[in-house]
């Protein structure tokens, strides 16, 4: 992207007409990154300013409202932060470093490394782990139907008096039937990141971008406002995005997603209610 000095390009008109522009480009699924010499040296990147009734509020607007962050912190001609790296998955980026000039131009080179999910590039952290993998298509539902059925759940409530208790002795019965029940193998699998819905991964975005114009400028009560409207927007579309899914598996009337969610989701769980006085 390049965002030209010439006054017809610094108007507001025609740099509104560049952020409309960018973004229809970035109403995708995966993550965005946007470089260029953007010409705005008034911006304060690091604070989120500009001067007010401008051609770079428009430019600021554009990169908050989208939840994009401004990765370059050093000056990149002179004493000003002309040539930008914009993206609205800072966590794919690293190693953001200003070089000395390219050839006879008079603006510093930036280097950056992307990294990239599929593994496709070099991965800066090795997250392969070992788990149990439960192979559901070759389960035994009928001998597992049998033993929960016949299991003395009467003993059960009567040992445990508490919530907690009795979850984890629930939690225990079923993991135990899993495990006589469904055969397992040793498998290594690349963490997996999870993955939002465009909206909602928009909205998490904004929501940083706000949070961090929120601390430089924490009485700001417009901007609080803000924060709030976009922090309560975040969980009632991450609410909705988790009870789509649980849906979608209730309906599909798959009996072995149903045993693999319940076991995945109770994983880290320490029960049902955690008191907060316990240490």
């Amino acid at each position: 992207m390049y965002h030209s000095t010439d006054s017809t390009h610094q108007c507001d008109v025609f740099t509104k007409h560049l952020t409309q522009c960018l973004e229809k480009l970035i109403h995708v699924t995966w993550p965005c990154y946007i470089t260029g010499d953007l010409n705005a040296p008034s911006i304060d990147w690091a604070s989120l300013l500009a001067p007010q009734n401008s051609a770079d509020t428009c430019l600021q607007n554009f990169a908050v409202n989208n939840g994009f962050m401004q990765l370059v912190t050093a000056a990149t001609r002179g004493n000003s932060i002309l040539d930008v790296v914009f993206t609205n998955e800072p966590n794919n980026v690293y190693d953001v470093t200003v070089d000395p000039h390219f050839a006879s131009s008079d603006h510093c080179c930036i280097k950056f490394t992307i990294f990239l999910e599929d593994g496709s590039s070099g991965t800066p952290h090795n997250d392969d782990t070992t788990r149990k993998q439960y192979l559901w298509d070759h389960a035994d539902y009928e001998g597992l139907a049998n033993y929960l059925s016949s299991y003395n759940w009467s003993n059960l409530f009567t040992v445990n008096l508490t919530a907690n208790s009795m979850w984890s002795a629930f939690y225990n019965v079923l993991l135990n039937a899993i495990d006589a029940f469904v055969p397992s193998r040793i498998s290594t699998t690349k963490k997996t990141v999870k993955r939002y819905p465009k909206k909602a991964r928009k909205v998490l975005a904004r929501k940083r971008c706000l949070w961090r114009e929120l601390r430089i400028n924490p009485n700001d009560v417009t901007l609080r406002l803000k924060y709030q409207d976009a922090q309560h927007e975040c969980r009632r579309l991450l609410r909705e995005h988790e009870i789509a899914k649980e849906k979608l598996l209730v309906y599909s009337n798959n009996l072995g997603s149903f045993y693999k969610h319940v076991v995945m989701q109770s994983a880290d769980l320490p029960g049902v209610f955690q008191d907060s006085r316990s240490s």
